[in-house]
Formats: C-alpha cells, sequence, structure tokens
C-alpha cells in the first residue's frame, strides 16, 4: 500500500457530528481534577503565586487560541466544549485589564489559526503586535502580567531545533521583553505538550512565576484557574529532565536520523543520564513548587512479600493547604539512582501529617545481564533514599548487601540470528485443533460458557480463520458506531452467521475519536505529572462510561513509550523518561478502563520513540537498555492491570518490523510474560518477507510472528496465502491459523462477558 493511501487512512475519520451532547456523568470534574492536580509550578519568587484581588493584565494569544491537546489521532477529539485560559481565568472572577482581554480576543478572531496538515503541523501562533504605548497603559493599570507561551507538537512528525519549535519564536522573545520592562512582576504559564528550551527564563529579571500548565482538555482553563488563585496548591511534579541546553540531553546527538535511530546512550535515558552532570540540569524529574511546604520523613524500610516496605510522613509545614509527595529512589550498586517508588498524600491542612507507606518490588534490584541473558542482582550495597529528585536524595532510610552475584531469572534472548530464530519457530509450532464436532456450534455459547472455544475453533474454515485474522477495512465501518477507527470480529456475514460480533475499536489516550461530541481528556504528561495514579484511574472509569455509552469496545490507548527526547512529536501522549513512573501510571489507566467492562490497547510495543520517517525507521537498542528502559512499563502494565490488548508500533526493532517481530510478540509478551490477550498492528503496515521462511511473507508473516489481526484490514488481504498445505516454508499451517483465531477469539468471549457481567478486575 502506498505511502499516500496510508496518510489517507490515517485521516480517515470526516469531520461530521451526529447525535446529541451527551455528558458523561463525573467527567467534567474527573477532568479538571486531574489537570488541576498535573500543573506544575516551576518559580515562585516573593510568592508571585496564587493571585488574588491583583489587577492583572494577561499576554499571549494562546490565552484565547488555547492548545488544549496535541495534534494527531491521539487528539482528534470532537470535544463537548474547550475552556481557554482565557476563558477559566475570567470565569474565576479575576480581576483582568478588560480592554487587553477584549484586544486578543477581537486580533484572534480577525487572525484565525490553523492547525496546519497532517505531519506537517503549526507548532507555535504568530502573537498580537502590541506597541510600547499598549504595554505602558497595561503597566500602569495593573499590578502584574501573565504571559501564556503556547506549544504543540504532534504525529508522524518531530519538532526541530527552530524558533517556533522547540526555541521561543521571535514574535514570544518581543513580547516577553517589552513586559519585563514595564511590569515587576511577571507570570509564565507555559501552555506546551513537550519540553521546550527554558534556559530564556533567566533572561529577564522580572519573571517572578513559571508554570508548566500542560494541555489539559476540555477544562483546560478551569483547572488553571483553580491553581492560579491558589484555589488548589500546586502538586505536579516533572516526568522529565528539563535540561540547560538541547546538547545536554543524553540522546541529543543520536536522535532524529530518518533511517536507522541509534540508541547509543544506552541506559543514560534522561535523568539516568544527566545524574553525574547536574549542571546541565535546570529542573530535575520529580521536581514540583507548592504554595506550602513539605516534610518529608522516613520511618525506616523493612522486608516485605515480594518486597520491601518503606514508611514516611508527609508533614505540610507551611501556611496553605495541599498535596506532599514521597518519592523513593534506588541506588544499584554502580547504577544511577532509579525511581522505585512514590505516594502522594491526601490534601493537608497546614500542620496536618499522613502516614504512607511505599512499596518497593524486589525484582526492582535486577539488571539484565545479556552474557547471561538473565535476570541477575549484582553483588554489593542498594540503598534506598527518600528524595525531591535523583540529584536531591536528602535521606537514606535503609540499604542492603548482597554478598555475591547471582542469577534470578533466566531468560531466551530476543536479539538472535535468523537461523536461532527460525529453529525455535519451528520448536514452537503449534498443534493442530482437533477434529471439528458434527454439531454446529455458536459463538454465542462460547461466550456463556456452555461451549468449549477449541471446539469452535475446530469447526471454522481456513477463509475464515483468514477472516479472523484481519479488520474489516477502511475507518469509519457501517458495522458499528459512526466514526469508528475500524472493527474486525464478526466483519463478514458467514462469520456474524457463527455468532461472532463485531467488535469496534477507537483512537485515544485524550479522548474518543468518532463522530460523536466527546469527552476531551488531559495529555497524557499531564497526568503523569500528577503522580496520583487513583485520579487517573477514577478518570478513565468515566471514559469507560462514555465507551458504553456509545456502544465502543476499544479504547487505543494509553501511549506509553519512553520520553526519550524532547523533540518526539508525540511525547504529549506518553507520560515519561521513566519506565517506573510510566508503568504506575499506564496500569491505572487501564484498571480504570477495563473494570468497567472496556477493552485497553496499550501501545505502541515497542521503541515508537521518534515520529520521523516511523513507518520505516529502525530502532537499534541493545538487549539490556531494551529491557530495562524501553519494555519494564509495558511488562509492569501487563504483570499490574492485564490489558486485554497491545498495539505493535509502526517502526522496526533491531531490523525486524514489530507486527513481524516474533521475538517481541511470542518470545517474550506470550511466553515470557505470560500475555493471554489480543495483539493488533497498528493502522496498516509494511509488506515484506520472512528471513526465515522466503516464501512466508506479509499477513501469513505476520501471524506467524505472533501479531493476531491487521488493522484496519480490508479486502485487499490476499487470503490464498494464508491457505495452508502443511510447508512451512511456504505458507502457514493450519494449527498456526487456528492458533490465531483462538486468541482473537477468547478475547472477543472474554470482552463480551465482562460487558454483560462486569469486569472481572
Amino acid at each position: 500500500m502506498s505511502e499516500e493511501k496510508v496518510l489517507e487512512l490515517a485521516q480517515g475519520i470526516s469531520a461530521e457530528v451526529v447525535g446529541d451532547r451527551y455528558n458523561t456523568p463525573g467527567m467534567a470534574d474527573a477532568i479538571r481534577r486531574a489537570g488541576a492536580e498535573g500543573i506544575v509550578l516551576l518559580r515562585n519568587d516573593d510568592d508571585v503565586l496564587p493571585v488574588g484581588d491583583e489587577r492583572l493584565a494577561l499576554f499571549g494569544r494562546c490565552q484565547v487560541d488555547t492548545f488544549y491537546v496535541g495534534y494527531g489521532s491521539g487528539g482528534d477529539v470532537k470535544a463537548l466544549h474547550k475552556v481557554s485560559v482565557l476563558d477559566g481565568l475570567e470565569a474565576a472572577g479575576l480581576r483582568l485589564d478588560k480592554e487587553l482581554s477584549r484586544s486578543y480576543r477581537d486580533w484572534c478572531g480577525a487572525n484565525p489559526v490553523s492547525a496546519g496538515e497532517w505531519g506537517r503541523w503549526a507548532y507555535s501562533y504568530p502573537e498580537m503586535p502590541l506597541d510600547e504605548e499598549q504595554i505602558r497603559r497595561a503597566a500602569a493599570e495593573n499590578d502584574k502580567a501573565i504571559v501564556v507561551i503556547g506549544r504543540a507538537a504532534g504525529e508522524d512528525g518531530d519538532l526541530s531545533l527552530k524558533e517556533g519549535e522547540y526555541y521561543l519564536s521571535q514574535d514570544e522573545r518581543e513580547l516577553l521583553s517589552q513586559i519585563d520592562k514595564s511590569f515587576e512582576q511577571v507570570i509564565v504559564l507555559l501552555n506546551i505538550g513537550n519540553i521546550i528550551d527554558l534556559s530564556w527564563l533567566s533572561d529577564y529579571s522580572h519573571i517572578k512565576g513559571a508554570m508548566i500548565i500542560w494541555q489539559l482538555g476540555q477544562e483546560m482553563g478551569h483547572a488553571v484557574a483553580d491553581v492560579v488563585t491558589g484555589r488548589i496548591s500546586p502538586s505536579g511534579h516533572l516526568t522529565q529532565t528539563i535540561a540547560r541546553r538541547y546538547e545536554d540531553y543524553p540522546s541529543s546527538a543520536y536522535f532524529g536520523d530518518p533511517d536507522r535511530n541509534e540508541y547509543k546512550e544506552g541506559l543514560d535515558v534522561g535523568y539516568r543520564g544527566l545524574y553525574r552532570t547536574p549542571e546541565r540540569i535546570l529542573y530535575p524529574f520529580g521536581y514540583g513548587l507548592s504554595y506550602t511546604t513539605f516534610e518529608i520523613t522516613g520511618r525506616g524500610l523493612s522486608e516485605a512479600h515480594g518486597g520491601f516496605v518503606m514508611g514516611a510522613e508527609i508533614r505540610n509545614t507551611g501556611r496553605r493547604s495541599g498535596k506532599g509527595l514521597a518519592q523513593v529512589y534506588l541506588k544499584k550498586p554502580n547504577r544511577s539512582p532509579e525511581l522505585a517508588a512514590f505516594a502522594k498524600s491526601d490534601e493537608l491542612a497546614p500542620g496536618e501529617s499522613e502516614y504512607v507507606e511505599l512499596f518497593i518490588e524486589k525484582d526492582q534490584l535486577d539488571v539484565f545481564d545479556p552474557d547471561s541473558c538473565s535476570y541477575i542482582r549484582e553483588k554489593g550495597d542498594y540503598g534506598f533514599f527518600l528524595g525531591n529528585s535523583p540529584i536531591d536524595l536528602y535521606s537514606r532510610q535503609g540499604s542492603i548487601c548482597i554478598d555475591r552475584r547471582q542469577i534470578v531469572k533466566k531468560c531466551e534472548t530476543i536479539t538472535e540470528s535468523s537461523d536461532q530464530l527460525k529453529q525455535r519457530i519451528i520448536d514452537n509450532m503449534p498443534d493442530e485443533i482437533g477434529t471439528a464436532s458434527d454439531q454446529r456450534i455458536d459463538f454465542s455459547s462460547v461466550i456463556k460458557g456452555e461451549k468449549r472455544l477449541c471446539d469452535f475453533v475446530a469447526q471454522l474454515s481456513p477463509e475464515e480463520l483468514s477472516d479472523l485474522s484481519r479488520g474489516e477495512g477502511p475507518m469509519d465501518s457501517s458495522l458499528s458506531v459512526k466514526g469508528n477507527t475500524g472493527v474486525f470480529g464478526g466483519i463478514t456475514e458467514r462469520l456474524r452467521s457463527r455468532g461472532i460480533p463485531v467488535v469496534n475499536t477507537s483512537d485515544g489516550p485524550s479522548g474518543l475519536r468518532i463522530n460523536y461530541y466527546c469527552a476531551l481528556l488531559p495529555i497524557g504528561t499531564a497526568l503523569a505529572a500528577s503522580y496520583n495514579p487513583l485520579l487517573v484511574e477514577q478518570m478513565y472509569e468515566r471514559e469507560a462510561d462514555e465507551m458504553k455509552h456509545y456502544g465502543v469496545d476499544i479504547f487505543l490507548g494509553p501511549g506509553m513509550n519512553i520520553q526519550r527526547n524532547p523533540l518526539c512529536g508525540r511525547n504529549f501522549e506518553y507520560y515519561s523518561e521513566d519506565p517506573y513512573l510510566t508503568g504506575r501510571i499506564a496500569s491505572a489507566a487501564v484498571r480504570g478502563l477495563e473494570r468497567h467492562g472496556a477493552a485497553a490497547c496499550i501501545k505502541h510495543f515497542a521503541c515508537n520513540d521518534q515520529e520521523t520517517n516511523r513507518n520505516r525507521n529502525d530502532s537499534c537498542v541493545d538487549e539490556r537498555t531494551l529491557r530495562e528502559i524501553y519494555l519494564k512499563a509495558f511488562y509492569m502494565v501487563i504483570r499490574d492491570a492485564h490489558p486485554k490488548c497491545i498495539m505493535t508500533s509502526y517502526n522496526k526493532v533491531n531490523g525486524v518490523w514489530s507486527h513481524y517481530n516474533y521475538d517481541l510478540v511470542t518470545t517474550l509478551l506470550r511466553r515470557e510474560w505470560g500475555f493471554k490477550g489480543l495483539v493488533i498492528t497498528d493502522w496498516w503496515m509494511q509488506m515484506a518477507e520472512s528471513p526465515e521462511f522466503p516464501g512466508v511473507r506479509d499477513n501469513a508473516y505476520r501471524v506467524r510472528a505472533g501479531v493476531n489481526v491487521l488493522m484496519p484490514g480490508g479486502l485487499g488481504v490476499d487470503v490464498a496465502s494464508f491457505i495452508h498445505d502443511d510447508n512451512i516454508e511456504r505458507t502457514l499451517t493450519l494449527g498456526e491459523l487456528q492458533k490465531n483465531a483462538a486468541e482473537v477469539l477468547g478475547f472477543i468471549r472474554d470482552l463480551k462477558r465482562d460487558q454483560d457481567y462486569g469486569s472481572c478486575l
């Protein structure tokens, strides 16, 4: 399929909106609370924040043309409403300069913005010109200036080191210079999805306050107003390190090659690499201020079943209410500190305290040894610290000493040569399912538990087995909710006559991408910055309720790739540079979705950490780094939250496209991790021939790798290539087709049971 056709399909849902506006009960409040808790206060000199009765001059066009989410499939939601920063601050009753705000509304209305074309997004907007007289008047009539600086990012393209993208535009610099000359107290609100250069904050002597307000979905303005006014004290913390210069990021020299993306920094991702040179850090991972202060006191470390428990008391020592965060870092022998646990308090009044317990899994001690292909525990001292960040470890709470190197778990390698891989595929070839019963079995009886799945699969013809391995075709299928992203399962009359239902999908993770008005959620980075898994879980429970209302089965999210580099265009969908934090927040999202009967589809498996040439780029990463950084969060979610579905990525991993990668999908995901759910492709895939079995190509190659369903699929899929002749060098065996169908149908069975009877979680 041509790249043009793929692009057409990627944008294949029309802009038409149908149906009435449905407000999912509790959703708006959940979005607003989650958004407010993700806001990160970077600077608050002279207690310039929160604001109260002061007269305020609000600058920057993004107060009106606010960025609510990033671009692409992950943000293309037909939102119920959108509350801009200006709307939210006005609704909160702040004393804003009405003349200035009216000027911005009028100018923005007369100079509308465009998001740009797919993959060629507008990352920033031109600013409204202001003359010196306007600035002087505003300064004379107001006490403080608030400046909103906005920046977008988007799918299928990365930011570049240009003004208006990673760096401030000339318009923005000129605006800040004008304001800094005339105001004594300036507050900057950063309406961003990706981390951008912030070295300029020190260039302006009167910037007293700086806050990352992210992109918070439909309730954006209200959430920002809650924090700016002090109704809610900021409690967000950074999920990424902000370096002084782009060149200081460990991945900076290795990111962006269109063909071969070499992960030469290895384990030194983000704070792990910058830990040794703290002078290169502007704001560290885990950093975040509050309007109050906290004292966090450790209560010691004890061993517990499966790990260790650290007790801590979080005490509010300031003059305002707020939520405090306890962070635990683990220092392994010859390693940088790693986030190992965190716990956020409830709202604490001044002088109030809360005791929390932080659990550290014992396997967090382990590292991967490529020579023995094993997880091991190195000999030496393991220290457990409370800290405000990896470079601010203030209290050692305990340690354990391992007196000899221990092999904890032996693994199969996932980077073998083609010859070794071929033999393992042959050794694990599935058997055929036995002879079909003479009595016709309807799939509804399998869902009810009256008949066995294997007996049903034994009745299916090769053509039916083949149809179960693909979606119906284009997005917005007529078989399901208007504007769906694609359907599979009962996509033919013959399959439906057997009782197999149609299963539909909708893009996420910031809301349902269907042709109905739906809730627009905060971006992933903002949710992770809350460090509040319970809040994230509760919001996604409401999302599952909305899915039920519209009849949506699978939510294509959460996105949980690692924020390896700040330029990655899709970072806003992802959570963190840290795999542990990513795993905790993604697990909460999955639990919320699946508790109410929906299916989450975690993505993109794996190493989709660059958007440039994403369909052909090769992520070249050694096995230690792959397992410890880029796969760890996926493992945590599968272990802790049991998602029903996972999506492969577009890119290659070590020379093999993810949708053909037997080692990732079968060796690791299914055999080592025990995943029992469904594996689907991202939308379309690259055609290729198997190096191990040269006669097997395209969809047969995919099914042999263990990837169950090609999405969105279509009638153009070559069914003949799936029909077996028992020559594994040329085609699939019947056993492979049956195993694939059994995994698809097992997913559908479990999904429908949960929808009918409530989730088993």
